[in-house]
């Protein structure tokens, strides 16, 4: 088991790119073997489930409330040791990233102060180079993949898998205003 009941995490979940990586993430992603859908972290480790309070929540609506929807696209993939991802391509993801993470300074994505962010989904985590290769080979022909990124997930591990708790809306003060 990858994580602790508790963990919790934001997350831009992506289904419109589940079907072309489902069968490598299911193989070779922990968290995917754990039930975390296809997504780009925006924070990880955040706030314990269990410390989670309401001003909390109310924080992260008002952040999301003010950006808009964004429309990704993964036309490349990106590796960092033992992984592969896609890249989303896209200034206001890793802007809205940045700013959610400025907004919880607490929370030290990956418990380190020294990463920098790149935005991404994960396809493979901890495979070998052999298993890389054959899924780039595989992905490839359907790229580029479009997504519309419209929320900010709340994912929690119950000790079974990742469950959503919570989804704010990108945008909604701009749609009512």
């Amino acid at each position: 088991m990858f994580s602790d009941v508790g963990d919790t995490a934001l997350v831009f979940l992506v289904p419109e790119v589940e079907r072309a990586i489902r069968s490598w993430r299911s193989a070779h992603d922990p968290s995917a073997a754990e039930g975390m859908p296809a997504h780009i972290t925006v924070l990880y480790p955040f706030i314990a489930e269990g410390d989670l309070r309401e001003a909390t929540l109310n924080e992260l609506k008002a952040v999301c409330d003010k950006w808009q929807p964004i429309e990704v696209e993964f036309a490349e993939f990106g590796h960092f040791p033992g992984v592969l991802w896609l890249n989303p391509n896209s200034v206001q993801c890793l802007e809205l990233i940045t700013r959610v993470r400025d907004t919880f300074p607490q929370c030290l994505p990956y418990g380190r102060s020294d990463l920098k962010v790149i935005p991404h989904l994960t396809i493979t985590d901890g495979a070998s180079e052999q298993i890389v290769a054959q899924a780039q080979a595989d992905i490839a022909p359907h790229l580029p993949l479009k997504a519309m990124i419209s929320v900010i997930a709340l994912m929690a591990f119950d000790g079974n898998g990742w469950v959503c708790q919570h989804e704010f809306e990108l945008g909604s003060d701009l749609a009512s205003g």
